[in-house]
């Protein structure tokens, strides 16, 4: 098993996409990621690698747990446009 972590994405003057992580409920640019990569074996000849929530105390999967930022605030209009990372933001 290797784990490897996805860069997080940076544009100069514009905003990021954000997302929110339904398990630990924090938010994190969009396309940051933990991945998992499983070895080849005899009955897996091609393993899927599972994507993680960026943060390390968080088990969250991506296919299961991400949310797109926008919809988070549609509940909440309160949020932040552009959320600050590392902050609990209770759906």
């Amino acid at each position: 098993m290797e784990i490897l972590t996805r860069p997080t994405a940076s544009l100069d003057g514009l905003r990021l996409p954000w997302s929110w992580c339904g398990r630990c409920q924090r938010t994190y640019p969009t396309g940051a990621c933990r991945m998992v990569r499983f070895r080849a074996d005899a009955l897996h000849p091609h393993p899927a690698p599972l994507e993680l929530c960026p943060y390390h105390d968080c088990s969250g999967s991506m296919a299961h747990y991400q949310w797109p930022w926008a919809n988070i605030r549609l509940q909440h209009p309160e949020y932040p446009v552009t959320p600050s990372q590392g902050i609990v933001y209770v759906r």
